[in-house]
């Protein structure tokens, strides 16, 4: 890459497609993807507990992602805020 790398994080898609650049759309695609799957584990988990059943996911917790743009595949971290008590639960993914 010919300038420091940037590093962001994605809270809207609003900010994701801002960030997207034809050289950067694979790596990103990917790494959301990675993204969503963690995300679906994390909910899935949550609603075994009877208080998150039947709740939408985006009524229970606030989700977030750290992506840096240095030409690789590798999230840095996911961030699920529970909305209802503030708790913050990080994932740091395994990456390859």
């Amino acid at each position: 890459m010919d300038s420091e790398p940037k590093t962001y994080e994605i809270e809207t898609l609003n900010q994701l497609i801002n960030v997207v650049t034809p050289e950067n759309f694979e790596r990103l695609s990917v790494e959301f993807l990675t993204f969503l799957g963690y995300c679906t584990q994390f909910f899935a988990e949550l609603k075994k507990k009877e208080e998150y059943k039947d709740k939408l996911n985006s009524d229970i917790a606030d989700v977030k992602f750290t992506w840096t743009d240095d030409g690789e595949i590798k999230l840095a971290n996911v961030k699920c805020i529970n909305t209802k008590t503030g708790e913050v639960t990080t994932i740091i993914p395994n990456n390859p």
